[in-house]
């Protein structure tokens, strides 16, 4: 069966599917870049209108058999396609987390595990520990792509996918009732910014991200959703910029409030001492 016949079968299920790179020897990408930090696991589309709708049949045939032949196939996760994965790096310290329901799985080639569930309900892609929480703005390769590894994804647990039990997951926010919190600035930007507003908002967003504790990869996929929307867009090579920059300066702040000596653990004694760190009396 064809990689064009499969995406098919994929959006027929009601998954919005958009064609992805592959890997190429020596683990680089057919992007071309030199720099791509994520060989054959990035759209080679704009696909921020597929997080809003399922592509049609004749799009999916020419994108996959016309276009972008041969290309890896992925599946936008949230809403659009009523799915939330679970990405684990490492099943052999995870498993399947959280004592979630066994569901349909994939090996990603890599070693990883994708468990796939039901979800109607607009999850924010975040990750906790290693694991990744794909919902809304996301999106996961699928079989029978091939990872960078040169091995391909493959699907092991083929049974019916079980609803997502969302108590279980931390930090599992419905995105749709988030906005009257003071966020209304998150809010605006997300609708996309003009030309002088670009970077100083990627810098906000990607903060934001970066703080929620999303991956870099997964802020990084979000944000290229977001650029699209802007007029007009940062070229990518500046997005991933502002990204690593987001995240070097989250690694300052928690390397500057590590605690590694007896004289910083002396002076934090002495400050509770004295009326707790800022100065404040206590009874």
């Amino acid at each position: 069966m064809s990689t064009t016949d499969l995406a098919l079968r994929y959006l027929y299920i009601g998954w919005s599917v958009v064609p992805v790179h592959v890997p190429t020897r020596g683990g680089a990408c057919s992007c071309g870049r030199d720099d791509c930090e994520y060989p054959g696991k990035h759209a080679r589309v704009r696909w921020g209108e597929f997080t809003k709708r399922l592509p049609t049949a004749e799009e999916v045939v020419d994108l996959f058999e016309n276009t972008y032949y041969g290309s890896n196939v992925g599946v936008v996760t949230g809403r659009v396609s009523k799915l939330v994965v679970v990405d684990v790096d490492n099943p052999r310290i995870h498993g399947r987390p959280y004592g979630l329901t066994d569901t349909l799985c994939s090996g990603t080639g890599g070693g990883g595990r994708h468990y796939f569930y039901h979800c109607a309900t607009q999850i924010r892609s975040h990750s906790d520990n290693g694991v990744d929480i794909k919902g809304e703005g996301g999106f996961v390769v699928v079989p029978p792509s091939v990872h960078y590894s040169g091995k391909p994804y493959v699907w092991r647990h083929k049974m019916p996918l079980a609803e997502l039990e969302i108590e279980l997951l931390p930090s599992a926010t419905d995105i749709s009732r988030e906005g009257s919190n003071g966020q209304g600035w998150f809010t605006e930007i997300l609708q996309g910014v003009a030309e002088g507003e670009r970077s100083t908002s990627a810098a906000r967003l990607a903060g934001r991200y970066s703080n929620l504790g999303l991956s870099a990869e997964e802020c990084y996929m979000l944000m290229s959703v977001w650029n699209e929307r802007n007029d007009p867009p940062l070229i990518d090579s500046d997005l991933k910029k502002t990204v690593r920059w987001a995240y070097h300066k989250r690694e300052e702040g928690i390397a500057a409030g590590k605690i590694t000596t007896f004289g910083q653990i002396a002076d934090l004694l002495d400050r509770v001492r004295k009326g707790g760190p800022r100065g404040t009396a206590r009874g």
